[in-house]
């Protein structure tokens, strides 16, 4: 039969069930032996006798002794004895246990558990922890009575948000059925949680479990924690066993051998809060030894001492799976009474930037700490904690304080100061050096510096010599910076979003990783448009592109590299119609083999910004000047002071710094360029080498593909919209051919003429016939090549080849009349300015303005109806507070009846912001200005506060006034014969009557 068993590396014998032995047929009879085993509540286990059992375990055949027990919670349980009988090594990190050559994997021991959510919506300031209280799940019942274990899970929503941690903690139900759990927000940006969000699994306390006993072999601690657990390379084994020996006092194997700091002392502010006193949680029984073990064990390491404080907090006992006691005090009430630190935690970003050129990587962990930091002397009180055993104080900072990590974080940068080569983040250290004698130097300062400080570490959780580490979520080694791989895995393999909030959540979690995208605002744009208040949820094409193209950016992410502060940077920099971007790279040498070195340049840093609706508006040389004063600001960290290049494509901002002749937005980017030590330099796009680096392709387009399809994917994203990350030859001609419609709005059949053959109609002008010539030819010269283009036989006219480029219809010149006609005539006969503005959107052909100039002139209609007009003086008029609290109303006709019965215009006009509104009736009566008033204006801008009319009959009627006197407003009528005291409608009807005038014309 099969019987699962426990392994248990604390357990000094191994035990077996008596329930399994009964049902093995065929086994011979205990041995009864007196043996004295104690479970975890320090009763004695009924051993019932012990057998010499032969079993097999992958093939692995064994003959061991088990002692056969009648009260444990497992079938099974494979101690130290088996361990070392059998020379077993078990490999936590991997899953799994090597017997001889074979490899066993291991099934977690898996209790009942619950998803808790956040019981309310809760903000996540950068560089912050916040406790908030969560809830379990409706179908699952917490008892009151039981401690819980809160542990982060390893998916949902929180688990794709790297930089967010959830603490492993231990808690109670309160009267809310709520329990307390510490989140803490390492990075730079702020998060906002909705209530009911999954953050963690609480699992119940384990009641009982089996004891872990002493080993009754003497080895030493370095030596068996060396060959059992730690984590280094076989090459260097033995040089590192001898600097552990060697540095034996910085090491603590239990909590008795901790150090006390006095470098930093915890202090805690309650202001003018009264004292927290709770009463004692009530612990079990058979518990309370575990409780008198842990109070002695903390009275001996002078972690506590009695006390009698005003203050009490309870303690909560948690069994770990690992066969470990938590001892812990719920501290929540006292933490709700004291001011927050506000301690800065470092910019990882900045920690990334230290590596340089590292070769060799050792980390570090303190054991225990917290309790390493001593109490404030006149705030140890305020740390008490009440049991059975009577009320006791910390000497040393507990844990579950929440201001406990920004201490942490102070003390650490006391620690490390001076020492460029290590850097910690709370309690992970970081060593790193560029050859092994330098390190073992190095480990060796960070040695002497904790000692210096009183300090300990834990050694099983060390790692020493790693060519390639993981670190704050990123993986390190000489050749740079690449994301986790568990992070990103767990990214990548996310459903697609069907709510808002899965849409923030992953958007979240890609921006984390941000610095190795090129020019992530632009291509999110699709992403963060749902997230817009208001916006309509609709998952398009364009949605699962953007979510696809994410996801694979970050599976094949460039590795970033380190600066060298000995080479010159190049920074690149380009601007689209609404984001901006920007590469950092440093050139490589010849000799150098570095995994990014691509193309003679390595990228260090990749930035994007998604412009604001008013930025997009700007000109396009403020864009490209936007783009370098953004990359200025956002990289100044590595360019402050530095000799760089800034290379753009966008030729006049060569000759920003020299012209004074520009606006004041330039003049003040170009004050900010110029306190650094740089030049800029154009950059052609046929010599953008870089960007066939930086520029990659969404999954699903690489292979074979045509010209079109290739280039469809430069368009669909605007190349990346970097021209350093664009695509690394623009040709009008690419652009054009692509049938992309998003971005080019140009469509050919928009351009054509109704009712006319274009094809036949440009072959008969004789001028278009003879370009069409040439450049089917090829004897076109370089000017008309680049700004004309063949698309199904027609010529088009290519504008602004370098900017923002647009497609018109070369118009022969017998159709030209044509044109003008229909857009001057059947548009109400504009101007010019307005009629040029319209043509040229879609038609080209040379003097156009000239030409319409010429036709709009002799428009008889035009002529007749825009006689000159005497402007009169400029009065001053009071500006009402808002819009529609004043407003102008006045009635114009008859016209010409309409098909409706309508032959009047009532128009409303706001006196603030010039709105005007009008309105056809059949006659000119009160009832019909009312109607207007009531279901039109009021509804749409609210009521006015005065309102401007003449004195004609429907404006000075009873019904009118009344109207008027209801609603509480003023009413003002002009004197008579003298229009302008309501000269803001007066003069919409002068545009109305000429409008009209021209229309009926026709």
């Amino acid at each position: 039969m099969k019987v699962r068993s426990l392994i248990d590396s604390g357990a000094s014998v191994s035990l077996l069930h008596n329930k399994i032995y009964n049902s093995i047929k065929g086994l011979p009879k205990l041995e009864k032996k007196k043996v004295n085993l104690q479970g975890v509540n320090g009763a004695s286990l009924n051993v019932l006798g012990s057998i010499n059992l032969d079993f097999n375990m992958k093939g692995n055949k064994m003959n061991h002794t088990f002692y056969v027990v009648s009260d444990m919670n497992r079938n099974a349980i494979l101690g130290r004895d088996w361990l070392v009988k059998f020379g077993v090594r078990v490999y936590f990190d991997l899953g799994c246990l090597r017997i001889n050559k074979t490899y066993v994997p291991l099934v977690e021991d898996i209790h009942i558990a619950s998803i808790v959510r956040l019981a309310q919506t809760t903000v996540f300031k950068p560089q912050t922890s916040n406790i908030c209280y969560v809830k379990g799940n409706k179908n699952y019942t917490f008892s009151s009575s039981k401690s819980f274990e809160i542990s982060p899970i390893t998916k949902g929503h929180l688990s794709y948000q790297p930089g967010l941690m959830v603490a492993n903690s231990v808690a109670n139900i309160n009267e809310k059925r709520q329990m307390p759990v510490l989140i803490v927000n390492t990075t730079n940006r702020t998060y906002k949680f909705r209530r009911g969000i999954a953050i963690g699994r609480a699992s119940p306390v384990l009641e009982e479990n089996v004891v872990s006993l002493e080993s009754t072999q003497e080895h030493s601690e370095i030596e068996n924690v060396f060959e059992t657990d730690l984590n280094v390379p076989d090459v260097h084994r033995g040089r590192v066993l001898q600097l552990l020996n060697n540095n034996r006092d910085v090491f603590a194997f239990k909590d008795t051998e901790l150090g006390q700091t006095d470098t930093v002392k915890m202090r805690i502010d309650t202001g003018d809060n009264p004292p927290v006193k709770l009463k004692p949680y009530r612990t079990p029984l058979h518990k309370r030894e575990i409780v008198n073990k842990a109070i002695t064990d903390m009275l001996e390491a002078n972690i506590i001492r009695r006390s009698n404080s005003n203050y009490s907090s309870p303690v909560v006992l948690v069994d770990k799976k690992d066969k470990t006691t938590r001892f812990c005090i719920d501290f929540r009430s006292l933490n709700s009474s004291t001011l927050a630190i506000r301690y800065p935690l470092p910019v990882i970003d900045d920690i990334l930037t230290l590596l340089g050129a590292a070769k060799f990587y050792s980390l570090i962990d303190l054991r225990a700490g917290f309790w390493q930091i001593k109490m404030a002397e006149e705030d140890k009180s305020k740390t008490a904690f009440v049991c059975h055993k009577g009320l006791f104080e910390f000497n040393v900072m507990p844990f579950g304080l929440q201001n406990s990590p920004a201490v942490f974080s102070q003390l650490m940068e006391i620690v490390l100061q001076d020492l460029n080569f290590a850097i910690s983040y709370i309690d992970d250290i970081l060593i790193f050096s560029e050859t092994l004698e330098e390190h073992f130097n190095h480990i060796q300062q960070v040695f002497d510096r904790l000692r210096q400080h009183n300090l300990k570490l834990k050694l099983k959780k060390c790692q020493f010599l790693q060519e390639e580490t993981n670190y704050l979520g990123f993986k390190i080694n000489i050749d740079g910076v690449k994301p986790d791989d568990a992070k990103v895995e767990a990214i990548k393999t996310l459903p697609n979003p069907v709510t808002v909030k899965e849409v923030r959540s992953f958007i979240g979690a890609c921006s984390y990783y941000r610095r190795f995208i090129p020019n992530f605002s632009k291509i999110s744009i699709p992403l963060v448009a749902l997230t817009k208040k208001y916006a309509k949820f609709q998952w398009d094409e364009e949605c699962q592109r953007a979510f696809d193209f994410l996801k694979y950016s970050l599976t094949v992410t460039p590795l970033l590299a380190y600066p060298d502060l000995k080479k010159p940077y190049v920074l690149y920099t380009d601007a689209s119609n609404d984001t901006i971007g920007a590469c950092l790279t440093q050139p490589c040498e010849e000799e150098e083999t570095h995994l990014s070195c691509l193309r003679k340049e390595k990228p260090i840093y990749f930035l994007s910004h998604k412009l604001s609706d008013t930025q997009s508006r700007w000109s396009t040389i403020e864009k490209e000047a936007f783009s370098i004063h953004y990359a200025l600001q956002k990289l100044d960290h590595y360019l402050h002071g530095a000799e760089f290049i800034i290379r753009t494509d966008h030729k006049p901002l060569k000759y920003l710094l020299l012209s004074p002749q520009c606006n004041k937005k330039l003049q003040l980017w170009a004050l900010g360029i110029a306190s650094y030590n740089c030049k800029i330099e154009w950059l052609a796009g046929t010599d953008n080498t870089i960007a066939d680096y930086l520029s990659r392709r969404p999954p699903g387009q690489e292979g074979n593909q045509n010209q079109s399809e290739t280039i469809e994917v430069d368009i669909s994203d605007k190349a990346f919209q970097i021209n350093t990350l664009n695509s690394n030859e623009f040709n009008p001609k690419d652009f054009a051919s692509c049938d992309y419609k998003e971005d080019d709005q140009l469509s050919v059949k928009e351009c054509t003429i109704p009712g006319y053959d274009m094809k036949i109609e440009q072959s008969l002008d004789i001028e278009l016939s003879e370009i069409i010539n040439q450049i089917n030819t090829g004897k076109a010269s370089r000017s008309v090549d680049n700004k004309h283009i063949i698309i199904n036989d027609i010529l088009y006219y290519i504008s602004h080849p370098d900017d923002d480029l647009k497609l018109r219809l070369y118009v022969p010149l017998q159709l030209r009349n044509e044109v003008i006609k229909s857009y001057h005539d059947n548009l109400s006969h504009l101007g010019i300015d307005k009629c040029h503005d319209s043509i040229r959107q879609k038609y080209f052909w040379p003097k156009l303005y000239k030409e319409l100039n010429s036709y709009i002139n002799s428009c008889v209609i035009c002529q007749s109806q825009s006689a000159g007009k005497t402007k009169p003086l400029l009065q001053i008029s009071d500006i009402p507070p808002f819009p529609f609290a004043k407003i102008g109303v006045d009635l114009s006709g008859p016209y010409p009846t309409s098909l409706s019965g309508n032959k009047y215009i009532v128009s409303f006009v706001c006196h603030y912001s010039g709105w005007p509104l009008a309105f056809p009736v059949p006659n000119k009566t009160s009832e019909n200005v009312v109607h207007l008033l009531i279901e039109e204006i009021i509804p749409n801008f609210s009521v006015p506060l005065v309102i401007v009319s003449d004195n004609g009959g429907e404006f000075t009627s009873k019904i009118f006034e009344e109207t008027l006197k209801e609603l509480n407003i003023s009413h003002i009528t002009t004197s008579f014969y003298h229009p302008q005291g309501n000269a803001k409608v007066e003069r919409f009807h002068r545009t109305l009557h000429d409008v009209m005038a021209k229309e009926i014309a026709k």
